[in-house]
């Protein structure tokens, strides 16, 4: 939804993107694409609207799902590829830092990613070992703590605030200082 309560933007099972206007109560504007999407996130101006795909070929080698670009004032010419590997199962999660220099992202491949847009770069993977266990996760509005849970009841809770001011530069092992783990039963 945007900032005045105005327009509501959605994603569909049917490979769509809507742009709805809820002053009149109908479908503003529509954009397809060849995938299903199941998430989406929209720019601080709301200008930009960046969605991640379900690729029923993913699951295969070598097939990713993707993070694709759309510009709000034009859905129907279809979206920009930014990340074409980004996951290997469905992107469920995907949320912009404050700065909306990074994306991140997570899936039911159980990965939370960390992306530059501007060069589509991998910055950090945190990637869960039971990979049985699904992940969500939550950004803080400031983007310095991430807290992801996995459907095991693992709660983690992580600090971004180093890794977003050092640009990413290292690997996140070097970088990434845990606050708190616990596992919830």
């Amino acid at each position: 939804i945007t900032q005045d309560d105005k327009v509501l933007y959605s994603v569909s099972q049917d490979k769509s993107i809507i742009k709805w206007d809820l002053v009149n109560l109908k479908l503003a504007a529509k954009g397809t694409t060849t995938s299903t999407l199941k998430s989406i996130c929209l720019s601080k101006d709301e200008k930009i609207i960046y969605t991640g795909d379900n690729r029923p070929e993913a699951t295969a080698k070598n097939s990713f799902c993707r993070i694709l670009k759309w510009d709000v004032d034009a859905l129907d010419k279809g979206a920009q590829i930014v990340i074409s590997n980004a996951h290997t199962n469905t992107i469920r999660n995907l949320i912009l830092s404050e700065s909306e220099k990074y994306i991140f992202s997570s899936s039911l491949d159980s990965q939370l990613k960390i992306w530059k847009i501007e060069n589509s770069h991998l910055c950090a993977d945190f990637f869960n070992p039971d990979e049985k266990q699904k992940r969500a996760f939550f950004l803080s509005p400031d983007a310095r703590y991430c807290i992801t849970g996995d459907t095991g009841g693992s709660v983690r809770f992580w600090n971004l605030d180093y890794l977003l001011n050092k640009e990413l530069e290292k690997t996140v092992d070097t970088q990434m200082r845990k606050l708190d783990y616990y596992h919830v039963r």
